[in-house]
């Protein structure tokens, strides 16, 4: 309509007063492209029409079917891609996806004639099938008919910084329903926060505004550091919190190598002392061993004598015949002695087989307590490997500790780094604002409202040094003073206690 057309007029002598041409134009709800011959005044590069009514999309692609750098797209803009509902009024500039409300109550004559399903993908989606770049400065203007105020708050930042001017057909009020929640915001403020300076211009035509966003890369960058700041931040923080967790862990460790320490030099200790204890049971059991060897030898020494003394007599015997019965009764009476050792002899040969049994028995208690010195042994060749490997992964540990305070000295460098960009930046913004007063006495005088709330926060924030170095001053006297007083009030104390 004309009226569209004198407000791209005007945004077009805007852009051209602040910078070059544009190398892309993406029009959003472009209609019958009654605009194109204002784009080509303005830039010689593309331009991609996004049209989703079919009988208007179509007329537009038989208009541009031989030109090489315009292309025509049936389809919506959305806020997720798939199939939507279009509405067809009366008066197709009012085709949308949703539904007429209050756009009644200014234009009561509009009727919805049809509705057809279109494709619908982002604006997301379509920078990328078209391949629209940063690096170049790229012109976008929507007429969404109300859907604008949903799809710019669910659009990337990063898909809208694409564009370095951004113009918006909308309105101040809702005119369409239904109203989701990213309607009820405004999209100057969301446009200010995506890193754009917004203007704003009524139509002649109420209730439409013109939005004008022009994207402040310094607004950006200082952003995407401010970003990064707090990215790094929190990953100090993070570094600190695993250090911390790593410190405890260690020191975990470390009381587990003590306790395990203690535990072995005790056990150690007490089985050092089983080993001392069977060592003079050994002992004792040899020594029982000596003395039985020794009356054994006794006993046999003592039955070979009866042996020698049982020959001669036999030999007495024979020499003898005539003191037969003398004889006889002596060899009774020695038989009977020979009997009696005789049974002392079988005595002594049990007490040897007992004292056999115990010496096999001691021998067993010997084996089990070489077998239990030898388990003990291997405990404690495990408990010195479990203490090195503790040791190891202490020293691990430590060096895990080390890497982590050196990537917090590295985080701090580049914070350091991050910082002085951000400073060079704020000039940056500050030369921009600079550039920006000569588009309106408007926005020229809220610039300088600006510098002036900057120029009143820097004097307030100098007056607010003062009064804190006044106020550390003042808190000094009045500790002196304190301290004065409590020493005069000392004396009278003193004195009071006295009088009492």
């Amino acid at each position: 309509t004309s009226g569209t057309s004198n407000a791209m007029n005007r945004f077009a002598e805007l852009i051209k007063s602040v910078s070059a041409a544009p190398s892309v134009i993406v029009h959003l709800g472009s209609g019958t492209c009654s605009e194109h011959d204002l784009y080509k005044a303005i830039s010689s590069g593309q331009i991609v029409y996004v049209e989703p009514d079919q009988h208007l999309a179509e007329a537009a692609t038989d208009t541009f079917n031989n030109t090489s750098h315009v292309k025509v797209i049936p389809c919506a803009i959305a806020t997720e891609n798939g199939q939507r509902t279009l509405s067809i009024a009366n008066n197709r500039r009012f085709n949308s996806l949703l539904s007429p409300d209050k756009l009644l109550d200014f234009y009561p004559n509009i009727e919805v004639d049809d509705k057809v399903e279109v494709k619908a993908i982002t604006l997301t989606q379509l920078c990328q099938n078209e391949e629209v770049g940063k690096d170049s400065d790229n012109l976008l203007v929507a007429e969404l008919q109300g859907l604008e105020k949903e799809v710019f708050p669910s659009t990337e930042v990063g898909t809208l910084q694409i564009f370095k001017w951004i113009i918006i057909r909308s309105s101040a009020i809702n005119l369409y329903t239904p109203v989701s929640e990213n309607a009820q915001r405004s999209l100057q403020a969301m446009m200010q926060d995506a890193g754009f300076t917004v203007l704003t211009f009524e139509e002649d035509a109420p209730p439409f505004v013109n939005i004008l966003c022009i994207r402040n890369d310094a607004v950006i960058d200082n952003i995407q550091l401010t970003a990064h700041e707090t990215d790094l931040v929190g990953t100090i923080r993070i570094l600190e919190h695993n250090l911390s967790k790593q410190l405890t862990k260690l020191e975990d460790l470390q009381t587990n190598h003590a306790r395990a320490v203690t535990e072995l030099q005790v056990s150690l200790t007490s089985k050092s002392d089983e080993l001392a204890q069977a060592n003079q049971q050994i002992q004792l059991f040899s020594t029982e061993k000596d003395d039985l060897q020794q009356q054994i030898k006794d006993l046999s020494n003592t039955v070979d004598t009866k042996s020698d003394e049982l020959a001669q007599a036999r030999q007495q015997i024979q020499l003898f015949s005539a003191e037969k019965d003398d004889l006889q009764q002596q060899i009774k009476d020695l038989s009977n002695t020979v009997d009696t050792k005789s049974d002392e002899l079988a005595q002594a040969n049990q007490q040897i087989q007992t004292f056999s049994k115990e010496k096999d028995d001691l021998r067993e208690q010997i084996k089990d307590l070489s077998s239990t010195l030898n388990t003990r042994s291997d405990e404690l060749a495990q408990a010195q490997t479990q203490v090195q490997s503790l040791t190891v992964e202490k020293e691990n540990q430590l060096q895990q500790t080390k890497d982590l305070v050196n990537s917090i000295s590295a985080k701090e460098k580049e914070l350091t780094g991050m910082q002085q960009t951000l400073r060079i930046n704020n000039k940056l913004i500050l030369k921009s604002d600079n550039d920006l007063r000569d588009l309106q006495s408007q926005y020229r005088t809220a610039l300088q409202y600006q510098e002036q709330q900057h120029n009143l926060l820097s004097e307030l924030k100098v007056k607010l040094h003062q009064a804190s170095s006044f106020y550390q001053k003042l808190n000094l006297q009045n500790l002196v003073i304190d301290t004065d007083l409590l020493e005069q009030d000392d004396p009278d104390n003193e004195d009071s206690g006295s009088n009492h």
